[in-house]
């Protein structure tokens, strides 16, 4: 079936990208010669898109806290995993946190660039705490600010949360 089929590549791709992510930090961790400041920016972009993945792999795991109900009409539908919704609610603050923390690396790593290379300033390294500050912080706030607006959670026609864990009220 073609949920299937999207399920299944989205799963091995999170893995994928876990994998690649460990890899880069497990290098930086092992060889240190590979320990510059430029590498660790990258590192803290990998440890973003770590922890983005796993969020992503929640979204697959069947466990003992999962209902598993039919969706639609038909009995023959595809079936539908409907978390509780403490678990969506971690699940989208993950999302929104390391997501968001990804994009803000690589605009600090863009910004690092322009700085050495273009402005010349050799003392790039002075800026790491701001960055830290910057990409974590935000991060933090935009999706703390999400959680106490109550804009998180299961999407139904019932609330006016944001769709993280698509179900209806009358399936789960």
């Amino acid at each position: 079936m073609a949920t299937d089929a999207v399920v299944t590549t989205a799963l091995c791709a999170s893995i994928l990208s876990v994998l690649g992510a460990l890899f880069i930090i497990l290098i930086w961790l092992l060889v240190r010669s590979s320990r510059i400041f430029f590498l660790k920016l990258i590192v803290y972009l990998s440890v973003a898109n770590l922890l983005s993945s796993i969020s992503y792999i929640m979204a697959y795991i069947d466990s003992t806290t999962t209902q598993r109900v039919e969706c639609g009409p038909n009995s023959s539908a595809t079936p539908l995993y409907c978390p509780p919704d403490g678990v969506c609610i971690a699940q989208a603050m993950l999302m929104l946190i390391f997501e968001n923390a990804s994009i803000f690396w690589t605009i600090a790593i863009a910004f690092t660039l322009h700085e050495h290379v273009v402005a010349k300033r050799p003392r790039v390294e002075r800026l790491e705490p701001y960055y830290h500050l910057c990409c974590w912080g935000l991060a933090l706030i935009i999706a703390l600010t999400l959680l106490f607006t109550d804009r998180l959670g299961p999407a139904d026609s019932y609330s006016q949360s944001w769709p993280w864990c698509h179900r209806r009220r009358d399936n789960c």
